[in-house]
């Protein structure tokens, strides 16, 4: 794929309208419902040669709005889910453009929710992920994602609601030489390609 994948936090309006596009393409061939840009969300993007191929949305834990994973399962009511009121963030427009799947973007994915839970000091993070995508996570790179209900039939197939108490892998060295082992993985082979 080559060295010149990159990504950045959306800042500005140029990255925000080509995060939406994309956004846009996906839920439209999945037969989703679009959303734009809540004001507390944070948006990232990954680049490939200029050209966006993945994004990726973190949204504080808010049970008085609706989000998007709150349409596919209910988090706010879930047991399983952590309700503090800190710390604890939405992952959602979680996407890879079509032609770039199974490309390495998911491992890039990764690292922005690693530099993300840093930064924002975060404990939990919650999502509805894709089948695929869950057992990619699950069992390539042993994320201990917490399955919390049961997956969800849409049209374009299968989700898996999931909790991830990445507070957890921060503070255990153990775990956080897992994220370490990664990046390094993903620098030797960026600069190989």
């Amino acid at each position: 794929m080559g060295g010149n994948k990159v990504y950045r936090k959306v800042t500005n309006v140029e990255y925000n309208s080509q995060f939406n596009e994309l956004w846009r393409q996906t839920c439209e061939e999945g037969g989703a419902k679009y959303l734009d840009k809540q004001d507390d969300a944070t948006r990232y993007i990954i680049t490939h040669r200029k050209e966006i191929v993945g994004t990726i949305e973190f949204l504080p834990r808010n049970p008085e709005k609706h989000s998007l994973v709150e349409g596919y399962f209910d988090f706010v009511n879930n047991e399983l889910v952590p309700c503090e009121k800190e710390g604890v963030f939405e992952i959602g427009k979680f996407t890879v453009k079509k032609g770039y799947r199974g490309r390495g973007i998911s491992e890039d994915l990764l690292l922005i929710v690693a530099d993300h839970a840093r930064e924002y000091n975060v404990k939990w993070y919650f999502a509805a992920l894709n089948e695929k995508l869950y057992k990619r996570f699950t069992e390539r790179f042993n994320l201990e994602l917490i399955q919390v209900g049961s997956s969800i039939s849409i049209s374009s197939g299968v989700i898996v609601p999931v909790i991830y108490n990445v507070g957890e892998v921060l503070q255990n060295s153990k775990k956080l030489n897992w994220y370490i082992s990664l990046i390094k993985a993903k620098k030797i082979l960026l600069k190989n390609q």
